[in-house]
């Protein structure tokens, strides 16, 4: 996280692995991640989504049909 002002600025994730392109959810509290954890193969990413909260990011793995809906739904209306 990161202040306004551009002090402040906090990892999120901790794993050893590359996690990329956070977004939080309009309301914010939820994160959606690309990351190689629990990957099956090299240059394979997952995508989480975990609820925002403030002493950690309990994290849901997300398949592929989830995507989709999460994706379409969002590009018309809100789905958080």
């Amino acid at each position: 996280m990161i202040n306004d002002d551009g002090t402040g600025l906090s990892q999120i994730t901790y794993d050893k692995t590359f996690d990329s392109f956070p977004m939080f959810s309009p309301d914010g509290k939820k994160l959606i991640f690309i990351s190689a954890r629990n990957s099956t193969g090299p240059h394979k990413m997952n995508i989480f989504l975990a609820d925002w909260v403030e002493s950690g990011v309990p994290m849901v793995r997300i398949n592929f049909g989830l995507l989709i809906y999460i994706v379409l739904t969002t590009m018309f209306y809100p789905l958080f």
